[in-house]
């Protein structure tokens, strides 16, 4: 081969080597994937997906845990009914998992300050019944106490018997009544109240234990419907 020989081989050389170098080229990105996995987590999950961060989250909290040996998340799989129970109960904290909360702070409170705080009060309930206008408080020896209201007066007739009047009719009312009065320490059973025959305005109470009538002090609380 002469001189003019070599000098025409050469740009046949040349273009072999740039085809060799762009078939290199196009076989490398046919094996490369164009997006960038995550080798730390799950390999069907590329780092620049949408849902990356989010499985990421999950998967550090135990809520999910990625399908077949775990190695996958198997993002375009359906979700059964099951498998959304378990995820639901590991987000609410119920089961072994804790409960997930990122937020810093709840209106502007951080975990420490809200700890103990009372919540919001509820909505209120409906008006119980009115206190009782008549009650009685009365001394062993009958005599009414300052605290009595409603009563017009209060007597003794015989050992732990004693009669209460009120100062309405007492039809249709329920007397209950407790021994002791409102500063009585007493610990333990002393007696009992119990309530005879009455007249329209009078409550007639005993007080008894299983040795027979006593004197003691006593209250007595008239409890009447509405007035209609």
């Amino acid at each position: 081969m002469d001189v003019q020989d070599a000098r025409a081989a050469r740009p046949h050389r040349r273009g072999q080597v740039l085809a060799l170098a762009a078939v290199a080229a196009v076989s490398a990105a046919v094996a490369a994937p164009t997006a960038v996995y995550a080798a730390h987590r799950f390999s069907d999950v590329p780092d620049d997906s949408v849902y990356a961060s989010a499985v990421t989250y999950l998967n550090d909290r135990g809520v999910v845990r990625g399908c077949g040996d775990g190695s996958r998340f198997c993002p375009q799989d359906g979700v059964t009914r099951g498998q959304l129970a378990l995820f639901l109960e590991r987000l609410s904290g119920n089961g072994a998992v804790p409960p997930s909360v990122n937020a810093a702070t709840v209106q502007g409170m951080t975990a420490e300050q809200l700890r103990g705080q009372q919540g919001p009060a509820g909505p209120a309930g409906p008006a119980g019944p009115a206190a009782s206008s008549h009650f009685a408080e009365v001394d062993a020896a009958g005599t009414l106490g300052a605290r009595s209201r409603g009563v017009v007066s209060a007597s003794r007739s015989g050992t732990g018997t004693y009669a209460v009047r009120f100062d309405r009719s007492i039809a249709g009312c329920v007397a209950t009544g407790n021994v002791g009065d409102l500063d009585a320490n007493a610990v333990g059973f002393i007696g009992e109240v119990t309530f005879g025959g009455r007249a329209p305005d009078t409550v007639l109470v005993t007080v008894a234990n299983s040795s027979g009538f006593f004197d003691n002090s006593f209250m007595v609380v008239l409890t009447c419907p509405p007035a209609s």
